[in-house]
Parts: C-alpha cells; structure tokens; sequence
C-alpha cells in the first residue's frame, strides 16, 4: 500500500524546512506585533550609532599612526563634493522612498509594522552611506576637518530620525485615550 500524502491544489503551500509550517507571506508579514517592531528598529539604530562613533574612533588611530596622505587634496575635494551632493540626495531620496513604503503598507490610518520597518531601516541605510565616505575621506586625507562635513550632518539628521513608532500607532486612538485620562 502506498503511503504517499495526497496533495490538494488547494492546500496552503508549505515550507521545505518544515512541512508542518506554512510558507509566510505578505499575510503573515502583517500580524507581525508593532510594539515588537519597534524595539527591534531602535536596536538597530542603536547598533549603527555606535558603529559609526567606532569607525570614527579607528579613523582617529589610523590617522595618528599613519605618516602618509594616500589621496590628494584635488581628488579629496571631488569626493567631498560627491559626498556633499549624496547627503541631499539620499535624505530627499531617502524620505521620498520611505513614504513610498508607507503608502504601500498604508491599512486603516496606519502603517503595517513591516513598511514602518522596511522604510526606516532604507532611510538610515542611506545616511549611513554618507557618514562612511566622510570618514574614509578623512582616513585617506589624515585629517577630519573638512572632510567629516557632510558626514556629521548626516548624523544629526540619523539622530532626528529615531524611531519612534508614531506611523503604526492610529492617531485616533492616542487621542481618544488623552481625552479619557483627563
């Protein structure tokens, strides 16, 4: 006798690892908890923070170390100016394509916790760009001033954009719950 499992075309696909698990997707994104989702962006941001002020920290020790220029000031002065347009165009870039994410996980006055967490995490990945070719500009020029210019207004803008949950949560709710309190 053949104990093969009859399949049905109908049946929800499952996972290879695991056949008793179903396949997740874009339904089971959605269930995901936005209290959770917002802890684990704020590691993140977090993680990357400190990430930058330890290259920054390294940069310093291989400057003092090093004894030699290795880019001129001719070509440093190009990648700064690179470096200068890239910070406005990856935070307008950034912004305009986090609101798009928005959009598309826009549900009932709020965003889903995975579009919150997917336009963030593309947001700070592209400020994070800008603040590593300041400094790896500084590392090569042995020196931070000018150089780190662009770098540490992308930082200032990483520091306003700390997560804060505000597009999960429905206004409404806050609002209703305020008046209550009082």
């Amino acid at each position: 006798m053949d104990q093969t499992p009859q399949t049905d075309e109908s049946t929800t696909p499952v996972s290879p690892v695991s056949p008793a698990a179903p396949l997740a997707g874009e339904d089971d994104l959605t269930a995901v908890d936005p209290s959770r989702t917002l802890a684990v962006l704020r590691v993140i941001w977090a993680i990357l923070l400190v990430g930058q002020f330890l290259l920054v920290g390294i940069a310093a020790m291989v400057m003092r170390s090093a004894n030699k220029v290795l880019l001129e000031e001719e070509q440093a002065w190009q990648l700064f100016g690179c470096n200068s347009a890239m910070l406005v165009l990856n935070i307008l870039l950034g912004s305009y394509l986090r609101n798009q994410i928005y959009k598309r996980h826009w549900q009932a006055n709020v965003v889903k916790p995975t579009g919150y967490f997917l336009g963030n995490v593309l947001m700070l990945a592209m400020l994070e760009s800008v603040v590593m070719l300041a400094i790896v500009i500084s590392m090569l020029r042995l020196n931070f001033w000018p150089w780190i210019g662009p770098g540490a207004v992308a930082l200032l803008v990483y520091l306003v954009n700390f997560p804060h949950g505000g597009p999960m949560f429905d206004p409404a709710a806050k609002s209703s719950t305020r008046e209550e309190a009082h």
